[in-house]
């Protein structure tokens, strides 16, 4: 039927497909994800998070220009986030990680991974962040089922690695890890970060060049938990870092796709708090389940969030999710004062390895690296560990401990090495003695 000017319509919000209002349910149009649509848009259309719901038993020809929701600036611009977060394959990404680049503002990535153990998907994980292409501030790990006694086993070049403790008796669905690129300036937030049954967390807050201070969390939520006592620590953390920009990162095992009782009371936790979702659309797929939206990053600085999405290629049932965060502050002026706890002088760590050797010969072999990281922090902390900590201004970046230096000595031993090895035979097995012994001059200079 044709529409005459000054007759209420409806558009499909997708398509732009227009009808009178009086037939919406005639023709079948909906709201899905907070849009109104057609029937083909509707059933085509990614599930979407949509926290401003519309009363369809309600609606008639004067509501559907009622724009009260846009009036509040905040809600506003969460609602943009929520509706641009989309999947990308790795081309898209950073096809759109270049349009950023071009604005020349200061951004902040974050990646969040349910690795499901490190042991099993570390390696295949690093070679899926090589091959996305851009180097992200802050990734959080959940599931890893590794200890900070393990921690040095799985290592992120040019990234400081943070582990939480597992739960004890769990070897599989437990631990949480943030790294942190080696540009920023960390500190570990003991009071707030847990390891119990009901929530596994770890806060860092971290400083960049300019004085930026933001706190990032990784929280996992184990399924098996109490839910409302995850909820009540949740708010109790909130309140904890009141006053703060906070990140947080996680698997928190409530799917916001579907809002159910426990669903509802994380929204309601969230919210009332201040937090926000930046992440919309299915990151959990199982075989014959329904996907879920139970990975999320939450901020309390919506209105900062420029880029959030969900990469496709994923190792198993999680997907990668990431945010691009404005960072614009005044830059503070004042010099950064880093804290030492340790003294690697040469004398020390000549006495930690002495005495190091002595107890490793101690121990009983085994497969488990429990027992000897236990005695290599001891004794560590014996001998290098400082009474009282020193505050400096020395920075990795302005004043690192690999100068050009000790790389140029590092290439001449290289080179000295390989002019002996060269000269090495099967009827001279040890090679050129002159230059073994310049060599092994060289090896022993410290």
């Amino acid at each position: 039927r044709s529409i005459n000017i000054g007759q209420p319509l409806l558009e499909c919000e997708n398509c732009n497909n227009a009808i009178h209002t009086k037939c919406f349910k005639a023709a079948k149009y909906s709201c899905k994800n907070g849009l109104w649509m057609c029937c083909e848009c509707a059933s085509s259309a990614e599930e979407r998070y949509c926290p401003f719901p519309s009363d369809e038993e309600s609606i008639d020809s004067d509501r559907f220009y009622d724009n009260r929701n846009q009036e509040d600036a905040l809600i506003a611009s969460y609602a943009l986030v929520l509706e641009r977060c989309r999947r990308y394959s790795k081309l898209e990404f950073l096809n759109a990680i270049k349009q950023l680049n071009s604005s020349k503002k200061s951004m902040l990535s974050t990646l969040f991974y349910n690795i499901d153990g490190n042991a099993s998907n570390f390696d295949s994980f690093l070679i899926e962040l090589k091959s996305i292409g851009h180097s992200f501030d802050m990734i959080g790990l959940a599931e890893t089922n590794t200890d900070p006694a393990q921690q040095g086993l799985y290592q992120i070049p040019a990234y400081t690695g943070f582990y939480q403790e597992t739960l004890a008796g769990k070897k599989k669905g437990t631990g949480v890890a943030l790294y942190v690129s080696d540009h920023l300036n960390t500190v570990v937030l003991e009071n707030v970060s847990h390891c119990t049954t009901n929530i596994e967390s770890l806060f860092v807050e971290t400083t960049d060049s300019a004085g930026c201070k933001i706190v990032h969390g990784v929280i996992y939520r184990p399924p098996n938990g109490c839910f409302d006592s995850f909820c009540e620590t949740l708010e109790l953390l909130a309140k904890q870092l009141n006053g703060k920009t906070v990140n947080l990162l996680g698997d928190f095992n409530s799917n916001i796709l579907n809002i159910s009782t426990s669903s509802q009371l994380f929204e309601d936790t969230l919210y009332r708090n201040g937090f926000y979702p930046t992440i919309s659309i299915a990151t959990h797929f199982r075989q014959n389940c329904k996907s879920s939206c139970i990975d999320n990053i939450l901020t309390n600085k919506i209105e900062n969030i420029v880029l959030s999405g969900v990469i496709e290629e994923r190792l198993g049932e999680h997907a990668p999710i990431f945010t691009f965060t404005s960072v614009e502050t005044p830059r503070n002026t004042e010099p950064q004062k880093h804290v030492r706890y340790y003294d690697y002088s040469s004398s020390k760590l000549k006495s930690f390895v002495t005495e190091l050797e002595v107890k490793v010969n101690q121990l009983t072999p085994s497969i488990e690296f429990d027992e000897f990281t236990a005695c290599f922090d001891q004794t560590l902390d014996k001998h290098c560990k400082l009474e009282v900590p020193k505050v400096t201004k020395r920075t990795p970046k302005l004043n690192p401990w690999i100068t050009d230096s000790i790389i140029q000595s590092v290439e001449r031993k290289h080179e000295l090495r390989k002019e002996w090895s060269d000269t090495v035979t099967n009827k001279s097995p040890g090679g050129n003695i002159l230059l073994y012994q310049v060599f092994s001059d060289a090896q022993s200079y410290h």
